[in-house]
């Protein structure tokens, strides 16, 4: 099973066209010699396929012309073994609700390379379980956001497990990588890089890069001015008073201290159960083989009949 590139976006943003995926699609797709294949889900939106529509792609949707072509998008998995037959070795697939099977995704992995592209919904199908070590991945910071994310990446990715299961612990809305033009991209046996979709630079990034959240800043604060205010602080009333008051403040900080190490050992239990139910539980997802209504390319198909 031949590597593939994996793009996940949060969302369809307005820069989609400065995006990795789709730079790439028209990067490869510009070079006539290769036969490139766009295979998009029923599930598509006709603003993603505007994106291809409107660029300056010669993109054939008509199977009957495809001989002469060497870009054709469909929404007929059926159609890839004919186009296989013809030539085509380049398969960019648009999946934004996860709905590729994981037979057919592990399938055409065996004959094309393979662009996939899909969002945040894929981490709630088994498709990621099908992924191979020296997979490249392309991951929208803004995919962050939601912290249970950080924790299926850090299970998926275990190159970079450190840096995402610190992530999951921070304050996402205060990093300064966090924008829907900025990618994380791991690719294994090389360090983290954060890749700028505009200005296309890479630089590299760790968990030291990662700020600390402010609760875990005023935990450890706060423990440090007790210590000295109840060694400094014992003389008249009003010292004693503070004293007092901070000999009660000092177990709620401990006992909040315990209940940061009790949510540690959850999110451990929770790593292990979604790995157990990763294996014992299987969700199907395929594409749909209606090609009316549901058909995402029947727009744009109509208009060029």
């Amino acid at each position: 099973m031949k590597p593939a590139s994996i793009y996940i976006d949060g969302m369809i943003h307005p820069d989609f066209d400065k995006s990795p995926f789709f730079q790439k699609a028209e990067r490869i797709t510009k070079n006539k010699a290769l036969k490139t294949a766009i295979l998009v889900g029923a599930g598509t939106s006709q603003k993603v396929i505007h994106y291809f529509t409107d660029s300056s792609l010669n993109i054939v949707f008509d199977e009957k012309k495809i001989s002469d072509s060497s870009i054709v998008m469909t929404s007929d998995p059926k159609m890839l073994r004919n186009l296989q037959a013809k030539g085509f070795t380049t398969l960019f697939i648009i999946d934004e609700y996860g709905e590729i099977g994981p037979n057919l995704f592990y399938k055409v992995r065996e004959t094309f390379d393979v662009h996939y592209l899909t969002t945040s919904k894929v981490f709630k199908t088994c498709i990621l379980n099908d992924t191979i070590t020296d997979d490249k991945f392309f991951l929208n910071t803004m995919l962050f956001i939601d912290p249970q994310i950080s924790l299926w990446t850090s299970l998926v990715l275990e190159r970079d497990k450190e840096f995402f299961r610190t992530l999951c612990n921070a304050d996402i809305l205060k990093q300064p990588f966090l924008s829907e033009t900025n990618y994380f991209l791991s690719e294994q046996n090389k360090p983290l890089r954060l890749l700028d979709a505009i200005s296309k630079k890479t630089e590299t990034i760790s968990v030291s890069d990662i700020s600390l959240s402010e609760i875990s800043e005023r935990k450890a604060a706060s423990l440090h001015k007790i210590g000295e205010r109840l060694e400094d602080r014992r003389m008249d009333d009003r010292e004693k008073a503070i004293e007092g008051y901070l000999n009660k403040l000092t177990p709620l900080i401990t006992k909040m201290a315990s209940n940061f190490e009790k949510l540690e050992r959850k999110i451990d239990a929770l790593e292990d159960k979604i790995e157990e139910q990763s294996r014992e539980q299987g969700q199907q997802f395929t594409f749909t083989d209606s090609f009316d209504d549901s058909d995402p390319l029947s727009i744009v198909r109509n208009h060029n009949n």
